[in-house]
């Protein structure tokens, strides 16, 4: 069934979005920010059926690359709120009859339509098939908010006449484009000349008129549910403020010290965008102070830990060698309530399994259990403790 949907979304900066990121997630490719190093890979997601770059006739065939393109953008766009991109996500026909080169010749129709390549700005054509037992056929544009200069060698002023204006006044009054009041109706109009043209009995189904964001697999379905689910949902992660990897890395070690992808996936179940929860996960894997942990037989295991741990973890060896030199070992009626003691201290610092490991060591049957020394039962737990946290 044919619908009208159509939404626009900006990629912007101020929300953790990333140029290279976004282009290579939406293109199912490799892309490395030249600007930070980070390496985008979505080569594995797969589902990309159509990928096309569309450019004035002046501008440079090297902006043909994806990758040049993009880093083009992130290297122009100076500020920490820019606005890297426009982003169109338009629902396609899933009917038999609808071939590939149908769809394509729809989508390209609605870019002439807009008017966007005639205004000095570049477009990158994405369409995705459904997954198995899916039937959501959809196409992301990507769009410049800079015109190409004249001679065709870069980027250069925004093209700010195109966007939506707001009015001053001591209210402003936002004001919508005529891109978005007419996004909808227009992606209607397109897709039902498209039908006549190949003497087709197709329609876009009404429906749709009132859908304004891409739902996924399943199109249409407890709309209101849905989307107040995701709200829920980017609150929570907002909380988390899982705004990079190494705060996610920040996430799943405190309370493990050995941890799989499975686990850094886990960990970001309730954001619902699927680009961010990738980019988070991959920019995790890739982050500097992780450690990539292997079996006896020296073959790669699939799990990491991080530098961060490893440093924890090494003191707490060291500890136990301390303990273990120690032979004026004694038994106290004060026993428990010394030990308890410098275990809560103990518990602010460690992690869960780190504050396990030392209250197995400390309460152990090895000799390892109370120490004594000159400045006593407390004192001696104080050494261990520092040495702990040196």
């Amino acid at each position: 069934m044919a619908i009208q949907f159509a939404r626009i979304a900006r990629v912007k900066r101020s929300e953790g979005k990333n140029a290279c990121c976004k282009g290579a997630y939406n293109a199912r490719t490799v892309i490395k920010d030249e600007k930070t190093n980070i390496v985008y890979n979505f080569a594995k997601r797969g589902g990309n059926v159509y990928h096309k770059i569309l450019l004035p006739d002046y501008v440079d065939t090297r902006f043909k690359n994806l990758s040049e393109l993009m880093n083009t953008i992130e290297h122009i766009e100076k500020k920490s709120d820019s606005q890297l991109l426009k982003e169109f996500v338009l629902a396609l026909p899933d009917e038999d009859n609808i071939s590939l080169e149908i769809k394509e010749e729809m989508v390209h129709e609605f870019i002439r339509q807009n008017n966007w390549i005639q205004e000095g700005l570049g477009v990158v054509i994405d369409i995705h098939e459904p997954h198995e037992d899916e039937k959501n056929w959809h196409a992301h544009l990507l769009v410049t908010t800079r015109r190409f200069t004249k001679d065709g060698q870069r980027l250069g002023l925004k093209a700010r006449d195109l966007d939506p204006q707001v009015r001053g006044g001591r209210t402003n009054t936002y004001v919508k484009s005529n891109e978005e009041i007419n996004l909808g109706k227009l992606w209607a109009t397109v897709q039902n000349q498209i039908f006549k043209n190949h003497n087709l009995e197709n329609r876009v189904d009404s429906i749709g008129v009132k859908v304004q964001e891409h739902i996924g697999p399943i199109r249409m379905r407890s709309v209101l549910n849905e989307a107040a689910s995701r709200n829920e949902e980017r609150r929570l992660a907002e909380i988390e403020h899982l705004s990079n990897g190494a705060c996610l890395l920040d996430k799943v070690t405190r309370s493990m010290s050995v941890f799989s992808k499975d686990d850094l996936i886990r960990a970001v179940k309730y954001i619902s965008d699927a680009e961010v929860k990738d980019r988070l996960v991959e920019d995790a894997l890739s982050h500097k102070s992780v450690v990539a942990l292997y079996n006896e037989d020296g073959t790669k295991a699939q799990y990491f830990t991080t530098t961060e741990v490893r440093l924890e973890e090494e003191k707490i060896l060291r500890l136990s060698g301390y303990v273990s030199n120690l032979d004026n070992i004694f038994k106290s009626s004060n026993r428990s309530s010394y030990i308890d003691g410098h275990l809560k201290e103990a518990a602010k610092i460690l992690s869960n399994e780190q504050y396990i490991a030392l209250s197995e060591l400390v309460n152990s049957n090895s000799g390892l259990s109370i120490l004594r020394g000159r400045a006593g039962v407390g004192g001696s737990l104080n050494i261990l403790l520092r040495n702990l946290f040196l």
